[in-house]
């Protein structure tokens, strides 16, 4: 699943990518598999389309987002993380509910295969204190950081949709394995944890019962 979501990227023809990218949801995201085989199904679509959004369609990206709402945490939150990336690189795909709040960028544009984003300037520049003729590493972390907080305002008080844009912000070019089954592993510590948790009780329990 890692080598398929870094072998996609904005010059592969979407059309090319569609059929794995249904491959993958009809093997991984159903109702007939585990919840973990679910999120790991939906964190590679996410780490796919971040690369080739033009692969996902409308249809298909609403079924992947009624997710949200599962009983498991876990493909509840990759759900989740498929709808910020959306918000950000198409939200014309999402339904109305989950498109959230405008920011005060407004809607992004969406890329069309083979667009070039060829720039005249830096954006987020013009925030930027008096004229130069060259920009910091220091200043572009200052533009970096203004336009998150751009994104981030409308999310003000939802602090799962604030972690979601900062994971999207801060994902890798290289797509590891640990990207895709992140959320499946913290799950089962979490559930390892509270089995030694119990068993720790009981064993206070049994001393206090002999004293």
């Amino acid at each position: 699943l890692s080598f398929l979501a870094q072998a996609s990227h904005e010059l592969v023809p979407p059309e090319i990518i569609e059929p794995a990218l249904r491959t993958l949801v009809n093997n991984f995201v159903t109702e007939r598999n585990s919840s973990e085989a679910i999120a790991i199904g939906l964190n590679a679509v996410r780490e796919l389309c971040t690369r080739c959004p033009l692969a996902m369609s409308g249809d298909l990206l609403q079924d992947l987002t009624s997710y949200k709402k599962y009983k498991d945490k876990s493909v509840m939150m990759a759900s989740r993380s498929l709808i910020q990336l959306f918000r950000t690189v198409n939200p014309s795909l999402l339904a109305r509910k989950d498109k959230g709040r405008p920011t005060e960028s407004g809607a992004p544009a969406v890329k069309q295969y083979g667009d070039l984003n060829a720039l005249e300037h830096v954006p987020g520049a013009e925030h930027l204190p008096g004229d130069c003729d060259f920009i910091t590493q220091e200043e572009f972390e200052t533009i970096r950081l203004n336009q998150a907080a751009e994104q981030v305002e409308p999310l003000r008080g939802k602090k799962r949709a604030v972690q979601d844009m900062i994971d999207l912000d801060e994902s890798s070019e290289l797509v590891s394995v640990s990207q895709i089954e992140s959320l499946a592993k913290r799950q089962k510590m979490d559930k390892e944890a509270r089995i030694e948790s119990i068993k720790a009780g009981r064993w206070i329990k049994k001393q206090e019962l002999r004293v």
